[in-house]
């Protein structure tokens, strides 16, 4: 059974681009296989550090080394959307 994928969209430098087209070609993988497993490993390696402390830095390093914002905004995560209840379902009046 394979996994169900999710596409999302993610703009790179073009430098970075380049650089993961020809690690991929190299290896003789996709290019979406390559990020793919590098988002696959550095999320393990996050969620194996209980203080946050890897996370944070990363992106932080993420951020300087693209000249983006210095500063993380925490964001509320989004609520998984449920199928919509017929009109009146459970309203009592």
């Amino acid at each position: 059974m394979s996994e169900v994928l999710v596409m999302r969209s993610v703009y790179l430098p073009a430098a970075l681009d380049a650089e993961l087209r020809q690690i991929a070609h190299d290896k003789g993988v996709s290019k979406s296989d390559l990020i793919r497993t590098a988002v696959a490993l550095k999320a393990k390696e996050w969620r194996g550090d209980n203080t946050g402390k890897k996370l944070d830095n990363d992106v932080q390093a993420g951020l300087r080394a693209s000249g983006r914002q210095t500063t993380v905004k925490t964001v509320k995560p989004v609520a998984v959307s449920r199928k919509p209840r017929a009109k009146g379902a459970g309203h009592v009046d």
